[in-house]
């Protein structure tokens, strides 16, 4: 896994022709991200959200706004949401590419799984239907037994003005379970925010 993180953020850093590192984030850098989740080629395509053992992972957290979209089109079936959530999201993003017209309430907008933050989608839950592993969200906390946050930043102690950039939480999942390891590999080398 550690071997295919560091491939897939090596290209994204440089221009798989030249080598070079992409000139600014939004020229190149969108471009390759896009290119990432059109690729036709499934090993190398980028999902946005995944499945394993009936967990479901993402960047931001599937909403209940997804659950009719679970039970009517994938029989209740995490891995299937999964896929048809990643083929919406392909779907947007070729709209999008096509019309130049993007869908601020879609799936790639501020309360699909590649963004939602709840703040901003008011009255918005997470789906409580499967367990979820996010990237980031409401502090645990509000989150619930069935959300498992892996954000480091997240769980640093607020008050006492530290950072700590060797910080580091991942989510392991077994026999349908998760458990959420977390840890510093540079407690004393923690630092004052600048």
């Amino acid at each position: 896994m550690d071997q295919l993180l560091d491939e897939r953020l090596a290209e994204l850093e440089h221009d798989p022709d030249s080598g070079e590192p992409w000139e600014g984030v939004v020229g190149g850098f969108r471009d390759r991200l896009r290119a990432l989740y059109l690729d036709d080629d499934p090993a190398r395509r980028w999902e946005g959200v995944a499945s394993m053992e009936g967990v479901v992972v993402s960047h931001a957290g599937v909403t209940a706004a997804y659950d009719a979209l679970l039970t009517e089109e994938c029989g209740g079936d995490p891995a299937a949401i999964a896929a048809l959530l990643n083929r919406q999201a392909r779907e947007a993003i070729e709209h999008e590419l096509a019309t130049g017209l993007w869908d601020e309430k879609g799936i790639l907008g501020r309360c699909g799984p590649l963004r939602f933050r709840r703040f901003e989608c008011p009255g918005t839950r997470l789906s409580e239907r499967f367990e979820q592993v996010v990237g980031h969200s409401p502090p645990s906390e509000r989150l619930g037994s069935h959300v498992h946050m892996v954000d480091p930043v997240v769980h640093r102690e607020p008050r006492s003005g530290l950072r700590d950039p060797g910080r580091y939480r991942y989510a392991v999942i077994e026999g349908g379970g998760v458990r959420v390891v977390s840890g510093s590999l540079s407690l004393s080398e923690a630092v004052a925010p600048d």
